[in-house]
């Protein structure tokens, strides 16, 4: 009697042409002293209808090169020694784990048989005998077990209804989670997220109606998180996203406002307009568990007190990080209003040049009046407003002020570029090159602008942020390289971007007069401008003796508060033509009340700057020495 022919769709077994063209590759490997290969590819090709295609190679070496290059469907291991051919068999495996081996040997018993089984080949044929039928059999048979265990190893760790990772899944990939976190020091986050009415829903739509629910629910999820987290199902109407790799907890919020609006889209199945909320908890890893188990069940509590509030919001494990996540909450409200209540200001800082001693350019530093918390630095708002999707909005609204500033200080005769300072979001944003072309086109000199990014942006090999960077440059704009020295210089950005200005860091500064090491690496920084022919500005200066040491390690400028602090947008130009031509005590001319600005100046009163005496000005040229009334007189000249 006839054995039953098996199943096999890969692919079916027809005549077919013989071009080979969409048949299913077999690898024939011959290993050990067993050079023989006989007509038996020529017999598998004619058994199968010309359905399997047989390269054979000779040598195991030869095999796993040829595998790399042409994927085989399944590999004949052809050995005469069984020793051999379980070393050969382990290769193949750790090469391509998924990929099923059957073995053909002569040792054709079934004791070799179990034991090739059980060292990770399908099967095993005597090679004694065989015929290319009996390969084809049984390659039919591999596969298929195979394509089953896959199927398999898939369904026990898949949700069924939503294609998402199930419980098991979810465990498995916080355990590695936690295990990357504790490695790099960094945080991970757990959101239990549980939609608000679900039950309803199901009661009056049925439970088919329930399921295309679940369904887009999680197509939403998985659309609004980043590659790297992990959305699950966990049961019902219960779903849990892990966040890895964070610096902190806090950021979670974010998430979770997204998953709320993404949940409370109105949902349209049968032309019924379906509308759900949800509700979240979040745990953080270390601080609320160390353990899957403990994290999810924390994060299960902080939600039924999300719920417990109203619903449709989120909830951390732990008071403290509700109290921070409300806070961020109206940050970023604030934040959002904040353009249309005009509450952003720009601020210019002076940079001098040492060799001149006068303003050679100015860094425009961007400041928020924020309603009941006085004026606060970009450090308190800037990150937040990137993650609330503002960067690009923000960085439009401060090159357009500070273009608008230096169109007037060039109608007031000042040759005084601004810089503005850019993130790396905000360079992203897309559209920064076109709002530089519009400010051109409005009658901005490029001579009077400059942009200035962060080391780490200007060694970036992002393809996208150096196209913008190309592009703002090819407009004629200088470019500043900032905090340059902070440990990830390239000279291979250097020499692909030549930017008109590097900016040494200020902690180098504040090691200065006697840090022999800060100094070694400011000579060098300058010694690499001058051959490169980069302007070298060192900021961070406080002290006049930072600012004589770094004129003697020839920086072309200085910059900081020994030098001048920021002053408003208002002031600016004021202040510009006070220290370019003011003469003090004598003519009854006064700086601005609010520049206590010039190295070692005290306030006397409104109007007046008042020196110790005997002090020198290392910002003015040819002033001269402070008198005993404390009056400064200066000469008059031009910048």
């Amino acid at each position: 009697m006839s054995t039953p022919t098996p199943h096999f769709d890969l692919p079916r077994l027809r005549p077919r042409p013989a071009t080979g063209r969409d048949s299913l590759r077999l690898l024939h490997v011959i290993v050990g002293r067993d050079a023989r290969q006989g007509a038996l590819g020529d017999e598998i090709h004619t058994a199968s209808h010309g359905a399997i295609q047989t390269d054979c190679v000779v040598g195991l070496g030869r095999a796993l090169d040829h595998l790399r290059a042409h994927p085989a469907a399944l590999v004949l291991l052809q050995a005469d020694d069984l020793d051999v051919a379980r070393v050969a068999l382990a290769e193949l495996k750790l090469a391509q784990p998924a990929l099923p081996v059957v073995l053909l040997t002569d040792a054709g018993s079934d004791e070799a048989a179990v034991a090739a089984v059980r060292a990770g080949a399908e099967d095993c044929l005597s090679r004694e005998g065989a015929t290319g039928a009996q390969v084809v059999r049984v390659m039919r048979c591999a596969l298929e077990r195979t394509s089953h265990a896959a199927t398999l190893r898939t369904q026990a760790v898949t949700d069924p209804l939503t294609g998402l990772p199930n419980r098991h899944a979810l465990q498995k990939s916080i355990d590695h989670a936690m295990a990357m976190a504790r490695r790099k020091g960094r945080a991970l986050a757990v959101l239990f997220v549980d939609l608000d009415g679900f039950k309803d829903v199901n009661d009056a739509c049925g439970h088919e109606t329930g399921d295309r629910v679940l369904q887009e629910i999680a197509r939403r999820f998985a659309g609004r998180t980043r590659d790297m987290d992990t959305v699950a199902r966990i049961g019902g109407d219960e779903f849990v996203v892990v966040m890895e790799d964070l610096d902190e907890g806090r950021f979670a919020a974010t998430l979770a406002a997204k998953l709320l609006a993404a949940a409370a889209e109105p949902l349209v199945l049968h032309g019924r307009t379906l509308e759900l909320t949800a509700s979240v908890g979040i745990s953080v890893f270390p601080g609320d568990g160390d353990d899957a188990a403990a994290l999810i069940r924390h994060a299960d509590t902080a939600m039924y007190a999300a719920k417990a509030a109203g619903k449709n919001q989120y909830r951390y494990y732990r008071a403290r990080m509700n109290e921070h996540s409300r806070a961020r909450t109206a940050l970023d409200a604030a934040l959002d209003r904040a353009f249309d209540q005009g509450e952003f200001d720009l601020h210019y800082q002076p940079v001098w040049q040492a060799s001149t001693k006068r303003i050679s350019s100015c860094e425009a530093l961007l400041r928020w009046r924020r309603p009941g918390h006085g004026v606060l630095l970009p450090a308190a708002f800037l990150d937040t407003a990137d993650e609330a999707g503002l960067a690009g909005r923000l960085a439009r609204w401060v090159l357009t002020r500070a273009a608008a500033t230096a169109r007037r200080l060039r109608a007031a005769g000042f040759d005084v570029p601004v810089s503005v300072n850019l993130s790396r979001r905000q360079l992203l944003d897309g559209e920064i090159a076109a709002c530089v072309q519009r400010q051109l086109a409005d009658g901005l000199d490029a001579a009077a602008l400059q942009i200035e990014v962060a080391e780490s942006v200007f060694v970036s090999d992002e393809p996208r942020l150096q196209q913008v960077l190309a592009e703002v440059t090819a407009l004629g704009i200088g470019l500043i390289v900032d905090d340059f020295g902070s440990g990830v210089s390239s000279l291979r950005a250097l020499r692909r971007v030549r930017p008109a200005s590097i900016k040494i860091d200020g902690a180098l500064a504040r090691e200065l007069p006697d840090g022999q090491d800060a100094a070694a690496l400011v000579s060098a920084v300058v010694a690499l401008g001058r051959t490169l022919g980069v302007h070298v500005v060192a900021e961070g200066v406080e002290t006049e003796a930072q600012s004589r040491r770094l004129l003697s390690l020839g920086c072309d400028d200085l910059q900081g508060f020994y030098y001048g602090h920021a002053l408003p947008d208002d002031e600016w130009l004021g202040y510009l033509r006070w220290a370019c031509t003011a003469v003090v005590g004598t003519d009854g001319r006064t700086p601005p009340a609010s520049v206590p600005v010039l190295p070692g100046a005290r306030r006397r009163r409104a109007g007046v700057a008042r020196f110790p005496e005997g002090a020198g000005l290392p910002g003015i040229p040819g002033a001269p020495r402070v008198s005993k009334s404390g009056h400064v007189v200066f000469g008059r000249f031009r910048s």
